[in-house]
This record gives C-alpha cells, sequence and structure tokens, in this order.
C-alpha cells in the first residue's frame, strides 16, 4: 500500500484508508480471548510499513506500479508459505485447507482465477475460430456448456459428482475443485469477448500480413491479438471484477469466506442481529474497494493506450 501512496490519485486515497481502518481494528474493545495482543499488534503494524513503503518508492529509481506488482506477488507467495507451516517453528504449524477462509480465500479464488482463466479463453477463442473441425467443435461445447450453467450448479456439482470420479484418496481438496471451478466457468466467458475482440478487426491487416510473408501464427500472435486484447479491455476488466464477486459463491460448498463468517457470526451471536446491516454494509464496501481498484487501473490503462479516442 506505501507504494500507492507514493504514486498519488485514488489508490492513495484507498490505501490511506485501509491501513488507517485496519489499524483502528486494534484500539476496537475486543477481550484480549477474543484478539489477543499479537494480532492487535500486527493490525497496527500496518502504520510503520506504510511509511515504510512510501519511503522506498520516494527514493527509488523504480516506478511504483513495477514494486506494486512485485510486492503483491512477494506478498501472496509469503502467505501460501505460510499457510503451508515452517517446520521447528511452534507458531507456525500447517493450516489444514478446510480451515481456510475469510478474505484472504476470496483474494486466493479471484488471483487464481483470473491469472489462469486469461490464458485458458485466449486459446479457447482461438480454438473456436479453427479450421480444424475437431478443435473448433470441442471449444464451442466446452463454452457454451459452462456459459449456459451457473456457477453455483458447477460449485455443487464439483463437490458431489466430481469426487465419484476419482479414488477415495484422492489429493483433491474443495479448495481446489472450486479453483478449477471459477476458472473453467471464467474462461468461457473470457473466451467470448477475446472472439468479439478479433471479429472487431478489418480483414485487411491479416491480408497484409500475409503479402508480407508473415505466418498464420504470427499473423494472430503479432497482430491481430494484440489489437483485439486492446478493444475489449472494458468487458475483459468486467469479467474480472464479475469473477472477484462470484468467490463469494463458495458458501454453498461449505467454504468460508469472508461473506459466509460474516453471516454465520450473526447467526451464532442472536443479541447482533439488530445490527446485521453494519456488518454487510461493511462487507459491501469491502468488496467495492477491490472492484473500484480494478475498475480504475482499467481506465488508467484505456487512457494510455487512448482507447475510443481513435
Amino acid at each position: 500500500m506505501g507504494w500507492r501512496v507514493a504514486g498519488g490519485g485514488i489508490t492513495k486515497r484507498i490505501a490511506i484508508i485501509v491501513a488507517g481502518v485496519a489499524s483502528a481494528f486494534a484500539f476496537l474493545p475486543y477481550g484480549l480471548n477474543e484478539m489477543g495482543w499479537d494480532v492487535r499488534l500486527l493490525l497496527l503494524a500496518n502504520v510503520p510499513a506504510l511509511a515504510a513503503g512510501w519511503s522506498l518508492a520516494r527514493f527509488t529509481q523504480l516506478g511504483t506500479t513495477f514494486w506494486v506488482f512485485v510486492f503483491t506477488m512477494a506478498t501472496f507467495v509469503l502467505t501460501l508459505v505460510l499457510l503451508r507451516g515452517i517446520p521447528g517453528v511452534p507458531f507456525l504449524q500447517p493450516v489444514l485447507v478446510i480451515y481456510w477462509g475469510g478474505m484472504m480465500l476470496n483474494l486466493l479464488l479471484a488471483v487464481v482465477g483470473i491469472g489462469l482463466s486469461f490464458p485458458l479463453g485466449i486459446a479457447l477463442a482461438l480454438g473456436r475460430r479453427s479450421h480444424l473441425q475437431v478443435v473448433k467443435l470441442l471449444c464451442i461445447v466446452f463454452i457454451e456448456t459452462f456459459r449456459g450453467v451457473p456457477l453455483i450448479t458447477l460449485l455443487f456439482m464439483s463437490q458431489v459428482l466430481v469426487p465419484l470420479a476419482f479414488p477415495e484418496n484422492f489429493p483433491l481438496n474443495s479448495l481446489f475443485r472450486a479453483a478449477i471451478v471459477i476458472t473453467l466457468f471464467s474462461s468461457a466467458y473470457m473466451a467470448e469477448n477475446i472472439r468479439g475482440g478479433l471479429q472487431s478487426l478489418h480483414p485487411g491487416q491479416a491480408e497484409a500480413a500475409q503479402a508480407l510473408g508473415l505466418p498464420s501464427w504470427q499473423t494472430m500472435l503479432f497482430i491481430s491479438l494484440p489489437q483485439a486484447i486492446r478493444n475489449v479491455i472494458p468487458p475483459i476488466v468486467g469479467q474480472f471484477i464479475s469473477l472477484f464477486k462470484d468467490t463469494s459463491l463458495v458458501y454453498i460448498i461449505g467454504m468460508l469466506d469472508v461473506v459466509e463468517i460474516g453471516r454465520a457470526f450473526i447467526q451464532g451471536n442472536p443479541e447482533y442481529l439488530a445490527n446485521a446491516k453494519e456488518l454487510f454494509i461493511f462487507l459491501a464496501v469491502l468488496f467495492w474497494i477491490f472492484t473500484f481498484t480494478m475498475s480504475t487501473v482499467s481506465r488508467r490503462i484505456e487512457h494510455h493506450l487512448s482507447i475510443g479516442k481513435r
């Protein structure tokens, strides 16, 4: 977040707000049994971490965007390492997948889904335009099947039907199955977005490339595909945002995402039923921060590429 503070703009304000809210939680009147001092100190650590990130970003030569990407990926890898545990360290024991939950679960599913559905969607879009009838038919069946079935149904099927096709002790946990379903579901929509971008291109560009002697794969890779992706950046980012919000549907298969944890808290504490709206308003704002940030990045990319101005 500190790198975004140095970068300025709306992301600067979002980073400061997130750090401030996290630090404020350290001063809430919880008992030590509910929130120990170790958790409070971790929440307060956002303030010096924010200052350190800002200082490093101000006094280094590389841009903030580069470091935001580097530290985001490093944080993601570090989180997975800590969840796996470190042998010999008593307070860093492995955390079973069944105990993974909260916003971390939503972000994990979103990152995996976005990272895998984009290249898979490109492959499906190219396969649907292939001259090989078998490849084309398989891609059409895949795309239309996953676009025609609700995500909740697919998630439920992944938990009920998929285990029947594998041995009893096969290492295919619920998180892995959910990530696969979300990725395949999103890739079907991504393929149609990419195909729409390819169809928007003037055929004269491919003809010019062929006149220069470029083979078909180079024409697609270096001429057609970059322009197609550029033309459909808004729907691509819209699909990413939809994927992130759809991660909250994993409650249907018993996974405790951040929304399900909030709902379970209200059900387990009837005295807070009158204040349930406050919890869900907070969750709505939390999701809005992430989705608005993605929209902001999309608009900046569009502005940088002058999309819609040519």
